[in-house]
């Protein structure tokens, strides 16, 4: 997928390119929002729980690995580093985009990372594959990140407000959960590209099936410990 052309602008400008390019993965957001709404309330939340902790917390995965332990009444502590490790994906992200925001002050740079989903990343990094220190290009970097951020949030909200209020109505072995996983991960292939992606994933894949056994998903968080360790020791020896 070849970078935008400040020369298509006119005809494909970088909005409706954000459009064309998120699109198809807003089938498995939707899935995997229903999904996260169904289980924060069957783990006990009260539906307007429910709304308050998908839109303060906008992180399917930390929502996930967070629920059992609430639900089993763990301290709060080891439901912040847990939700903190399960999303480090998200540092190596930052890491990666770091070329277009440097030039912006923190509060900022802080108020688009809360927005960024893996979705989005994956599309960027095929579609803006370089940072620029062009002033028109970074324009339309960020007219792309806006809007597809903004159809993330939109789509994600939306489905986890069903799953929340009529997930009750659908059958308990509908298969969603699986169809979620399915769909994210044939998002997320794209950016397995060079050593440190493909040891990350191939790491953290074994680990989590070696330690599934043990308790409060503590086996999930070894695996993305394990995984983003051994990625940054891949790229320091590349």
């Amino acid at each position: 997928m070849p970078g935008i052309s400040l020369r298509r602008r006119s005809r494909n400008g970088p909005v409706r390119q954000a459009w064309n390019d998120l699109s198809p993965s807003m089938i498995a957001i939707g899935i995997s929002g229903v999904v996260t709404g169904m289980a924060m309330v069957k783990a006990g939340l009260t539906p307007w729980q429910a709304v308050g902790m998908s839109l303060l917390v906008y992180a399917g995965s930390a929502q996930l690995a967070a629920l059992p332990l609430i639900a089993s009444g763990a301290a709060l502590p080891i439901i912040w580093i847990s939700a903190l490790i399960v999303n480090l994906r998200f540092f190596i992200y930052s890491l990666a985009m770091r070329p277009w925001f440097r030039h912006m002050p923190p509060a900022k740079r802080a108020l688009y990372g809360t927005v960024s989903t893996d979705a989005q990343v994956v599309a960027i990094s095929l579609r803006f594959p370089d940072g620029s220190n062009s002033a028109a290009r970074r324009r339309l970097f960020l007219q792309y990140f806006r809007m597809s951020a903004a159809m993330g949030w939109v789509c994600w909200q939306a489905y986890s407000m069903v799953g929340i209020f009529l997930g009750g109505f659908l059958p308990q072995d509908a298969g969603l959960g699986f169809l979620a996983s399915l769909a994210l991960l044939t998002l997320l292939l794209p950016m397995l590209q060079g050593r440190p992606a493909w040891g990350c994933v191939a790491t953290a894949a074994a680990v989590s099936v070696a330690l599934k056994p043990l308790p409060l998903n503590l086996g999930l968080l070894a695996a993305v410990v394990a995984g983003v360790a051994v990625a940054l020791w891949l790229s320091r020896n590349d």
